[in-house]
């Protein structure tokens, strides 16, 4: 049933109700802005790649086939967007740090230690995570933190199932391999 809406939204669309196009931005949005704020840490980088993505979900529109879902869809553009500007946020910039211990909302004393334990485990999950390619990092993304199926997977990143499969088992073990390294150079330190 919803996809028949989101054809009917479509069609219209491509009829020129540009109205219509806000109620897909609304619907998707949420969606959209989550996986480039996984992306990007910066929230308004992460806002501006959103709307570039809807910019160019409707002036691709007429591409749609509707043989996928268009969450699939919309996610591939949003993906490839993203690639593409990390491909030329590097060529611009060099790699920022990623480790921001100081956090100035910590008000209570008894918290602190347990949020900059949270937060030193999530900075070293991404700093382990931004040292494998980018189709893997995006596969551990969509697999982990988006919750999708390999099948969905797979019609995004325009791969194969088996394909998926393996780069996911080989994802999984590069980052045990780089976290564990981790491990045993943080115990060597502190012995």
């Amino acid at each position: 049933m919803e996809r028949e809406i989101e054809k009917i939204y479509i069609r219209r669309i491509l009829e020129g109700d540009i109205e219509v196009f806000s109620l897909l931005v609304s619907k998707y949005q949420n969606l959209v802005f989550t996986i480039c704020s996984r992306v990007f840490d910066n929230k308004e980088e992460a806002e501006d790649i959103a709307q570039e993505s809807f910019i160019k979900c409707y002036q691709s529109l007429k591409q749609f086939k509707g043989e996928s879902k268009f969450s699939s869809w919309l996610y591939t553009i949003t993906y490839n967007t993203c690639m593409n500007h990390l491909k030329y946020k590097k060529r611009q910039t060099s790699v920022e740090d990623i480790a921001n211990v100081a956090d100035q909302d910590i008000i209570e004393q008894d918290h602190i230690f347990a949020k900059l334990e949270q937060k030193e485990q999530t900075n070293l999950i991404q700093q382990a995570l931004s040292k494998l390619e980018l189709d893997e990092q995006m596969i551990i993304q969509l697999y982990y933190y988006e919750e999708l199926p390999i099948k969905e997977i797979s019609n995004i990143l325009s791969l194969k199932i088996e394909n998926i499969k393996i780069k996911l088992f080989r994802s999984r073990k590069k980052l045990f391999n780089i976290l564990s390294l981790h491990s045993q150079c943080s115990t060597l330190i502190y012995e």
